[in-house]
């Protein structure tokens, strides 16, 4: 992968390069930002840099025969460590599936590597973990010499799930063998072991902008400039997320929140059922989208509540919605509502029952609508909604 490739983030790649032009780089490197960031990409970057033949002060050629592998993630000398499922699992035995996952999205998540480990249904009640025979497998790599280059990589994403197996890496990285680059790839840096932080380098990777968002979606993915603008800000910030809505968006997002909405605030059970069925026979990333553009719906509501001459982030007709629904409810509506859409969000990633969940969600969105047990009806979710399948 090169720096090129990857929207924005001039700061970082300057400072990684010039690390490398200088001969200033440390043996250990910690690439730390929340999920959907550029990390795990600049670290992709940075591994290929190295290797590169024939780089440029600001990148690598792409070109090289070392490059034309480490874009294949199948360079010998870039070596890779991951969370995986299981005991006595290494991150070697599924260097396929990793290899799949990078070729997909290198903006991925756990949630996702986990879906690519056990698949959607099970992923939700694995544990990813990293393991003292992974720690063995890294001291091992770590100790061979490179085949091909000076240099010999290894990229560790997500090193919080080492916990307190970090502590048998910190030797051989505080005295790696010459010509040996560690890159951690963080996101929870608090759950790292303060031992293991304090012998690396940190590199801060923000979120992503918007507009660095909708760009990418439209240069990459071809969705529409208005579309992609609004898929940036209901992401905020994190491209992978951005990414997975616009593929699994449709022609009519915005009017079947809407339909459903008003289908809510008349409280017709009869239309209720059709509408949950309806979502019930999406897909799970459809029905994620659906509830995370409800979340940002109601969000625009809340601000339009406070900046009447504010623009909305929303297409024409939630637009005038979103400015009818201000004028109608009131601060505390509008905030219930924003809990209810997070909470049901967190359940249906958990695998939750889908059509409880959205019936449960079109009940209680009903009742806020009119003011109805205002006070109890966020205490506990509809029994049987947090049943996993």
């Amino acid at each position: 992968m090169q720096f090129s490739t990857i929207p924005g983030y001039a700061k970082q790649k300057l400072n990684l390069t010039q690390l490398v032009q200088e001969e200033r780089l440390p043996h250990a490197l910690l690439l730390a930002g929340p999920e959907g960031s550029g990390k795990l990409a600049l670290a992709l970057a940075l591994a290929q840099y190295v290797l590169c033949r024939n780089r440029t002060a600001d990148d690598s050629c792409g070109t090289c025969p070392s490059c034309s592998k480490a874009a294949r993630f199948i360079h010998p000398d870039i070596h890779f460590s991951f969370p995986v499922i299981g005991s006595n699992v290494v991150s070697d035995m599924h260097l396929a599936e990793w290899r799949r996952a990078l070729s997909y999205s290198v903006w991925m998540d756990k949630h996702y590597w986990a879906m690519a480990l056990v698949g959607e249904k099970d992923s939700g009640n694995k544990q990813l973990n990293i393991n003292k025979d992974e720690c063995h497998k890294i001291i091992q790599k770590l100790s061979l010499k490179s085949f091909e280059s000076g240099y010999k990589v290894l990229i560790q994403w997500l090193p919080e799930h080492l916990g307190n197996e970090a502590n048998r890496l910190l030797k051989i990285i505080e005295e790696p063998p010459a010509k040996t680059l560690v890159i951690f790839v963080a996101e929870q840096t608090e759950q790292i072991l303060p031992t293991l932080l304090s012998r690396c380098q940190l590199v801060k990777v923000p979120a992503f902008g918007h507009k660095e968002i909708g760009q990418y979606l439209s240069d990459k993915h071809g969705v529409p400039e208005s579309e992609a603008e609004t898929l940036a800000f209901m992401s905020e910030g994190n491209l992978f997320e951005a990414i997975q809505m616009a593929e699994s968006r449709t022609t009519n997002e915005a009017g079947i929140f809407l339909e459903w909405l008003r289908t809510c605030y008349k409280g017709l059970v009869g239309n209720m059922l059709e509408q949950v069925d309806l979502l019930c026979e999406s897909s799970k990333e459809a029905q994620k989208q659906f509830l995370f553009y409800g979340i940002h719906f109601f969000g625009e509501v809340l601000k339009q509540k406070y900046v009447k001459t504010l623009h909305l982030q929303l297409q024409v007709d939630a637009a005038k919605t979103a400015e009818n629904l201000s004028g109608i409810l009131d601060v505390d509506q509008i905030d219930r509502m924003l809990q209810l859409l997070n909470d049901r969000f967190f359940y249906i990633e958990r695998n939750a029952n889908e059509k409880l969940l959205f019936l449960d969600l079109s009940i209680k969105m009903k009742k806020i609508f009119r003011r109805e047990d205002f006070v109890d009806i966020f205490e506990s979710p509809l029994p049987g909604v947090l049943n996993i399948k």
